[in-house]
């Protein structure tokens, strides 16, 4: 399974949902990733300060990994606003119906962060 995510936000979001899905409380993260259960909400409230390094220990005491992929170019019919609603690219039936964190779809030919979650 693989989420995306593109803001504080939602990896705060992805964090949590991982560590609720393992059982686990915010303190017995942090004591796995080696910091304070203070970083560990602030984290998951999508606090923009949070430092890579921390993030990345905090993927590891869950068991994740962090990866960088290009997202796709939209097509002539997926050329509509994201307010419109997903459009029908090979990226949404792909992933949007099971991962609502990858909307809008890899437009632009920006970067986004992927977290694969193993289960």
């Amino acid at each position: 399974m693989t989420d995306l995510a593109r803001t504080p936000q939602q990896i705060g979001n992805l964090v949590r949902r991982a560590r609720k899905k393992r059982d686990l409380s915010q303190t017995q993260l942090a004591d796995q990733a080696g910091v304070r259960q203070e970083t560990i909400s602030l984290i998951e409230t999508g606090n923009p300060a949070a430092r890579l390094e921390t993030i990345l220990a905090v993927l590891a005491g869950l068991d994740l990994e962090f990866r960088i992929v290009a997202r796709r170019k939209a097509g002539p019919a997926e050329s509509r606003k994201s307010s419109d609603g997903p459009p029908s690219s090979p990226c949404t039936a792909a992933c949007a119906p099971q991962q609502p964190t990858c909307w809008p779809p890899h437009q632009g030919g920006k970067r986004c962060y992927s977290i694969p979650v193993r289960g």
